[in-house]
C-alpha cells in the first residue's frame, strides 16, 4: 500500500468523490450532478433574494440577482422578463428592452413577454412599435388587462405627441 501526500484542496476533492456517490453525466463527463444541484440552489438563492429586492423596491439589487441567477439558467425566459421590469423600474429603458426581446425569443407565445417588450418600447418613446408589441401579446392572450392597459397608454402618449405639436411649445408633465 503505497501513501501519497496530498493538500487539503486534493482531499477534499477525493472524499467528494469516494463517499458523496456522485456520478457523471454521460454525455458531459466532467460535469457533475452535484456540481449542478449547487449550482441550481444558488440560482434559485438569487431569485429568491430578486424577488425580495424587487417587492422592496430596490430595483438595483434585483437587476444584480437576477442577473446572478441567469449565470447558471441563461434560457430561463422569465428571468429575462423580470429583470427587463426592474430595469423599466430603474428607467432603463434599452436595457429593459434587450432582456424584453430576449425573453419574447426564448418563449414567442409568452405574452408578458410581449407586455414586457411593449412597456420597455414606450419607456423609449417608441409609440408604434410599443403598440405592435401589445396587439402581438394580445394575439396569445386577448383577455390581459396589462396589454389592454398598455395599449391605452399608447394611444395617451400619443394624444401628448399631437397636442404638443398643436400647441406649439405646449410641454406635458
Amino acid at each position: 500500500m503505497r501513501i501519497y501526500q496530498v493538500t487539503a484542496e486534493e482531499a477534499e476533492v477525493i472524499s467528494y468523490f469516494l463517499f458523496s456517490g456522485i456520478h457523471a453525466k454521460a454525455n458531459k463527463p466532467h460535469s457533475f450532478r452535484g456540481t449542478q444541484i449547487q449550482s441550481h440552489a444558488l440560482a434559485e438563492q438569487a431569485k429568491a433574494n430578486a424577488y425580495a429586492a424587487f417587492s422592496a423596491g430596490d430595483f438595483s439589487t434585483a437587476v444584480r440577482h437576477f442577473s446572478k441567477a441567469m449565470s447558471v439558467g441563461p434560457s430561463n425566459y422569465l428571468l429575462y422578463s423580470n429583470r427587463s421590469a426592474a430595469y423599466a423600474r430603474l428607467h432603463q429603458y434599452s436595457e429593459a428592452l434587450a432582456d424584453a426581446e430576449k425573453a419574447v425569443k426564448l418563449k414567442p407565445d409568452w405574452s408578458r413577454g410581449y407586455y414586457r417588450l411593449g412597456a420597455a418600447h414606450l419607456g423609449l418613446g417608441q409609440i408604434d412599435e410599443a403598440v405592435t408589441a401589445y396587439k402581438k401579446g394580445l394575439e396569445f392572450d386577448p383577455c390581459d388587462e396589462g396589454l389592454k392597459a398598455g395599449l391605452v397608454n399608447c394611444e395617451r402618449s400619443s394624444d401628448k405627441e399631437k397636442k404638443y405639436d398643436l400647441n406649439d411649445g405646449y410641454k406635458w408633465r
